[in-house]
């Protein structure tokens, strides 16, 4: 996933390129590591919170209204007129169904999803977004030659899509990305190790 790939500024790569050749090999991997880590964990915080790295919110979800039976009256009007063109099989399945979906979830649930599911549009609406793209197992820090990627794993299609506004019903809601203060992090560990090399 390319185009996800975190870059750091041209100053922050010349940083990292000057101190990171006087690391071991072996260093420099672990030190990549804790770098991509700490970009993961601040990503997911910030998809969690559900904000930009530039601080703006998440575009709001849109919900959509659902179509169909609006209250118990009504399930009486499409029983009657389903029984009227002589449709036994279609009242015989329906009813199967609403039975069935009474027992799994109870009165309160049927009669929300017979009235066109009011509360559950009103619990949707206020639930975070992305919950699974971030995480752990999704998006992650992984190395690459010369380097370091954080990105998702099986969520990057759906990501892609969300965060570069590939559908035009979905708009863009930017999912990685790295902020002056991430840069500052990044280096703040490299002096860190370097100090630690000094030292030794």
């Amino acid at each position: 996933m390319s185009k996800e790939d975190i870059i750091g500024s041209a100053e922050l790569e010349r940083v990292l390129d000057s101190l990171m050749n006087a690391l071991s090999p072996a260093a420099q991997r672990k030190l990549l590591m804790q770098v991509g880590r700490n970009l993961a964990a601040i990503n997911r915080w910030r998809i969690k919170s559900q904000i930009q790295p530039d601080g703006t919110p998440f575009a709001p979800r849109k919900i959509r209204e659902r179509s169909g039976i609006r209250d118990r009256f009504q399930i009486k009007n499409v029983f009657a007129a389903m029984e009227a063109h002589g449709n036994s099989a279609g009242i015989s399945k329906l009813a199967d169904r609403l039975k069935n979906y009474h027992a799994m979830h109870g009165r309160k649930n049927l009669r929300d999803k017979i009235s066109g599911g009011g509360s559950i549009r009103k619990k949707l609406k206020h639930k975070a977004m992305f919950t699974k793209l971030r995480s752990i197992q999704n998006l992650k820090a992984r190395l690459i030659e010369g380097g370091v990627q954080v990105g998702f794993g099986k969520g990057g299609l759906v990501a892609a899509i969300h965060h570069l506004g590939l559908n035009k019903k979905i708009p863009a809601r930017e999912l990685l990305g790295i902020t002056p203060a991430d840069e500052q992090m990044i280096e703040n560990l490299i002096y860190e190790q370097f100090h630690k090399l000094l030292d030794g």
